[in-house]
């Protein structure tokens, strides 16, 4: 057993190497992440250090912060659950500028570690795509925390693999952090009737929902709902042909079409849907892509919490198409090519969609899911 845990120093040489050069494109963009990501983070926990819980939403009010640290116009709106922003205040305990940098090396840490789990838990080469996956490291450089979105996932799955359902989807349920991106788990739990593990998550999301509520009041929420669903805050979602969902992959290809993007969508849900009926494992890596290219405002960074379950399909599937596919998700091509002019954002999407496909068209007969009591 001790042999089989014990990663090759090439092995490791090769992850540092990568981590290096993501760290260094991190720094070229650290300006721009303390004038934007991690600024309205950073305001999110500075009003709930304050204790100013009935303006948290209010855009003026996040924009009267934000000119405390940073001279910007407009807004960068904080679009985070009120219970984040009290999980946020520590942070804001902290001057901006050390702040930011405590914020950086914790996720890098994070990361890391999240990386060398998958060595040992799936091949010690998942050192390696780990260490390739971009999403995760452009995270970071943009001052986002979506490594966290990675290991809630990554948690998640271990406990399941422990046989701990209520406690897996209790940490999965964590994920309405940012919500949109968790609205598949719920439905994929239901089609593999993992009852204990959707209890788990309706649970915590429950609380986190009270919490919010208690936090900023009915009127705090109002408010809230408002600011998801404005049409006058041009950074609320920024940069429509960048997101890695079906509507930027038709708009990158120049076939937007209302009735053509529900039923890309349909097909993409119904694919995870029918991915996660084959093995239970394949819920991570089904509703993570599902979710991204379903939703509204997912851009490439947010593909960070799909890198646990593209690590079991690596490692897992006997199908070496479903394998090609995600292992061609751990490069950082597709999140490249995701920056350059039309029609090459369409590849993300395409590779997610395919992804899908595979997952739910594999030949192989797997077996069922358990069924959680």
């Amino acid at each position: 057993m001790a042999s089989r845990l014990r990663i090759p120093l090439a092995t490791i040489a090769a992850a540092l190497v990568f981590f290096a050069l993501y760290a260094a494109l991190g720094v070229q963009l650290a300006d721009m992440a303390r004038t934007h990501d991690f600024l309205n983070l950073y305001t999110g926990g500075r009003m709930a250090l304050e204790g100013r819980w009935a303006e948290l939403h209010e855009p003026a009010a996040q924009l009267a912060v934000e000119r405390q640290y940073r001279d910007v116009n407009p807004v960068r709106p904080f679009v985070r659950p009120a219970f984040y922003a009290a999980f946020l205040a520590p942070l804001a305990a902290i001057p901006f500028e050390a702040a930011f940098v405590v914020w950086t090396v914790f996720w890098w840490v994070v990361f890391a570690a999240c990386c060398l789990w998958a060595a040992h838990a799936f091949h010690p080469d998942a050192l390696v795509l780990g260490a390739l996956f971009l999403p995760a490291a452009l995270g970071i450089g943009h001052g986002q925390d979506c490594v966290l979105m990675l290991a809630l996932t990554a948690g998640s799955f271990v406990l399941a693999e422990r046989n701990r359902p209520f406690a897996s989807g209790a940490v999965a349920g964590l994920l309405v952090v940012k919500f949109h991106l968790a609205v598949l788990f719920p439905v994929l739990l239901v089609a593999q009737r993992r009852w204990r593990m959707l209890g788990g998550f309706c649970a915590t999301a429950a609380a986190c929902a009270a919490v919010s509520v208690a936090l900023v009041g009915l009127e705090g929420s109002r408010e809230y709902v408002l600011l998801l669903t404005g049409k006058d805050l041009p950074l609320l979602s920024p940069g429509r042909d960048l997101m890695v969902n079906v509507a930027g992959l038709l708009l990158n290809v120049g076939a937007s079409s209302r009735l053509l993007e529900i039923a890309l969508i349909a097909a993409a849900v119904t694919a995870a849907i029918l991915a996660a009926k084959r093995d239970f494992w394949r819920l991570y890596p089904a509703a993570a892509a599902g979710a991204l290219l379903s939703l509204p405002h997912t851009y490439a960074y947010d593909a960070a919490f799909l890198l646990p379950g593209l690590w079991a399909v690596v490692y897992r599937c006997r199908w070496k198409w479903t394998r090609g596919v995600a292992a061609a998700l751990c490069t950082p091509l597709p999140y490249g090519l995701n920056l350059a002019p039309a029609p090459w954002p369409a590849v993300t999407p395409l590779l997610l969609l395919a992804l899908l496909a595979c997952l739910a068209l594999e030949p192989l007969r797997s077996a069922p899911p358990a069924v959680d009591s």
